[in-house]
């Protein structure tokens, strides 16, 4: 049902129907809510997923209490990324839940519908504070908004990336008010309160939806004070993001980037054609597909399926029509977000006709605008106006019968969207109950004997992804105080680090254990390895548990010291020839004779000087050349004279594909062969 649009002139309504209309509004908006509120909890009921960090849902407490410094002993030693952006309001909100004895993953469950109502109500609240449509428009709108094909994917796994987007309304709505003649300093002090609330996990998307703020108060009409507004907003939300700006700062100056490692501009750009930015369908991560399955399952089935094609762009088509339909409010505001979203999110896409532009912004965005790089993050820009569009046009058709048709037909187009994440789930596979038992026995005993040392976690992983369930996260994190190393594409230490990681990654997964193994494990400090043979087969891709065991195991000065009673792998009868995975247990921990302490002082004089890479530092322990002696890489320490030195071949020109671990590199390349990317 959609109702007459409001007339002017036609008389004051009674105090008793206003009552009713009030209370009739929150049932409505009531009723909606709790659809969107209903929506996670109808998604692996009784399980954890996998959204944004497993911390949070285990040990908020802990995680919060890290959050507070930049530094984070784990890699080695390590500047923290994005931590400081869940201190408000992600983590408060996952602490508290702990503290009211909530199940984990009801807590995630409320986080994800709160987010989903906010910006439904923040929508609604919106469209009627600039008068565009009518009660049940504006619910369309704020439905559209909130379970757009852009979002839904979205808030199941990356949550914390869609809350800006949902905040985007209630940033804009005292705005909106001191445009009218509000009191200036109030309004921005609210819309920077606003901003704060977005949070910083994902600071770009924060960034993002600053730029409708701006445009907003730069197109309001005369008389409104358009440089006093501002003058009261930017500073109010300088001061409103300070608490996650200045770690990001000291972050970029200090820190290690993991951009270079990351997604390129031709892959994030690939899919933002005009109809995929308008139907919300510009998200490559929707289109990813690993080892033959959707990465995101969800957002896979909208963007490639016939019937979402085809129901997204009805909508998108009823929204742009709203925005050319007279009597529409804010409409130069709303035209200028719309082409300002477009622009920006197709800037980069090279289509049929060309993009003189494409190059261009390719190398800007995998360069000094490499944090903006993807894109899809600037897509409030575009469905804001396009559900504001679709509030308009529902109510802007004089013809009774075809403003029921088109009613109806958002309507259904809408539902039909939505619909395959209930009876699909909005979450990503590999939901789980509760972290197995021995892997809390495994950390347990970490926090009593580790302490301070490093302790290494093997073998490496793409994701935290293992046979019960796929955290993605490694599941030590929210469980042991000991400082570990994993290798993984979510954490970098520093690039020579990871070398060296991938290096010992390589021999344990040939199965060769040695003497300079364990001399380099104990150079390094590590006096515990953790083996995790619970890991997913299809992440190991061809790394076996007993080939990683039997080279710690033949490792002189490496000695078991725990292992789990559950056992995983093939526990039929021993069959050499068929039985490549026979049973192992879950999780076994070894102890490094020898292993260095935290810090140590030693004699510059006899330091030997490698050139290569730091991955060579294992073939010059088998050989026996390293000793106790100190070793400086390159031109590390460029003044101090070394007793020897060793010139390796270690760097050599090699395709290398981040994404992956044990299959991520080419074979050694001449100087004349092309480099092709996969």
């Amino acid at each position: 049902m959609i109702e007459a649009p409001e007339r002017a002139g036609s008389g004051t309504v009674p105090p008793a129907q206003a009552v009713d209309e009030r209370v009739r509004s929150r049932i409505r908006l009531l009723a909606f809510s709790l659809l969107l509120v209903v929506l996670p909890f109808v998604t692996a009921p009784g399980r954890i997923i996998a959204d944004t960090k497993l911390d949070l849902a285990v040990n908020p407490a802990a995680f919060l209490a890290h959050a507070w410094t930049l530094w984070d002993p784990q890699e080695f030693g390590m500047l923290r990324q994005q931590a400081a952006g869940y201190l408000f309001p992600m983590g408060p909100f996952f602490w508290l839940g702990r503290l009211a004895a909530l199940e984990p993953w009801v807590i995630q469950r409320l986080w994800i519908g709160a987010v989903a109502v906010v910006a439904f109500l923040g929508m609604v609240r919106l469209a009627g504070r600039l008068g565009i449509g009518t009660p049940w428009t504006r619910v369309a709108a704020g439905f559209a908004y909130a379970a757009s094909p852009a979002g839904l994917p979205v808030i199941g796994a990356l949550s914390n990336e869609f809350l800006p987007a949902a905040m985007l309304p209630w940033i804009l709505l005292p705005l909106v008010d001191a445009g009218r003649g509000g009191r200036r300093g109030i309004a921005a002090a609210r819309s920077a309160a606003a901003v704060g609330l977005c949070g910083a996990v994902n600071a770009t998307a924060t960034i993002a939806v600053l730029i409708p703020a701006v445009l907003y108060v730069l197109t309001l009409g005369r008389p409104a004070p358009r440089w006093r507004i501002l003058a009261w907003w930017c500073p109010a939300v300088v001061a409103a993001t300070l608490w996650w700006s200045v770690p990001l700062v000291l972050l970029s100056h200090y820190g290690v980037s993991w951009l270079p490692y990351t997604e390129s501009a031709a892959i994030t750009t690939s899919v933002t054609g005009l109809s995929q930015i308008l139907r919300g369908a510009e998200n490559w991560v929707s289109y990813l597909v690993v080892y033959g399955q959707p990465w995101w399952q969800l957002g896979h089935r909208l963007v490639t399926g016939p019937a979402p094609i085809l129901l997204s762009g009805l909508v998108a088509g009823l929204g742009l029509a709203g925005l050319a339909r007279p009597r529409l409010p804010a409409r130069r505001f709303l035209i200028c977000l719309l082409l300002t979203g477009v622009v920006i999110i197709a800037a980069g896409h090279v289509s049929r006709l060309g993009n003189p532009f494409a190059g261009p912004v390719d190398q800007l965005i995998n360069g000094a605008a490499s944090p903006f790089r993807n894109l899809r993050k600037f897509d409030p820009l575009v469905r804001l106006p396009v559900a504001l569009g679709l509030a308009h046009v529902l109510v802007n058709v004089h013809l009774p019968r075809l403003r029921a048709a088109l009613a109806t037909a958002a309507g259904l187009a809408i539902a039909g969207l939505v619909l395959p994440a209930y009876t699909g789930g909005i979450a990503l596979a590999g939901a789980f109950s509760q972290i197995p038992p021995y892997w809390v026995n495994a950390a347990n005993w970490l926090n009593r004997h580790a302490r301070h040392q490093a302790v290494l976690v093997v073998p490496g992983a793409p994701f935290g992804q293992y046979l019960w369930g796929s955290p993605l996260d490694d599941v030590l994190e929210p469980l042991t105080s000991a400082d570990w190393v994993a290798r993984d594409v979510s954490i970098i230490g520093s690039p020579g680090n990871e070398r060296l990681l991938d290096a010992i990654d390589q021999r344990l997964a040939a199965g060769n254990g040695s003497a300079g193994l364990t001399e380099l494990l104990a150079r390094m400090g590590v006096r515990y390895v953790v083996v995790r043979d619970d890991l997913s087969r299809a992440m190991l891709a061809g790394t076996r548990p007993a080939r990683v065991n039997e080279a710690l195991a033949s490792s002189p000065g490496i000695t078991k010291v725990f292992q789990s009673a559950q056992f995983v792998g093939t526990l039929a009868p021993d069959n050499a020839v068929s039985d490549v995975d026979p049973g192992y247990p879950a999780v076994v921990i070894y102890r490094v004779a020898g292993a260095e302490p935290v810090a140590t002082v030693q004699p510059a004089a006899g330091t030997l000087r490698v050139y290569g890479g730091p991955e060579s530092l294992l073939t010059l322990a088998d050989e026996g050349l390293l000793g106790s002696r100190p070793v400086l890489l390159n031109s590390d320490s460029a003044g101090l004279p070394a007793a020897g030195s060793v010139v390796t071949d270690s760097l050599r020109r090699r395709v290398r594909n981040f994404g992956e671990l044990q299959r991520s590199y080419s074979p050694t390349l001449t100087a004349a062969q092309p480099v092709r990317i996969y």
